[in-house]
């Protein structure tokens, strides 16, 4: 998975499509809820409902480094 403050990029099995629902817990943040915005090869690209804030992101990405 690649994200950033405003979305993430997945590899994914299962088939998705653009405008379809998702949540995901990440490290920190907690529960967050996305919009796939699109999908194509086995991987989809999300906008977050709301932006992750910089503070937090820093915070998340140090606890992934561990």
């Amino acid at each position: 998975m690649n994200t950033s403050v405003g979305g993430f990029m997945a590899r994914t099995e299962a088939e998705h499509a653009q405008g379809e629902r998702v949540s995901l817990i990440l490290p920190v943040v907690g529960e967050v809820d996305a919009t796939i915005r699109w999908a194509l090869g086995g991987r989809i690209g999300c906008q977050f409902d709301r932006a992750i804030e910089p503070l937090v992101y820093r915070a998340m990405l140090t606890a992934l480094q561990r």
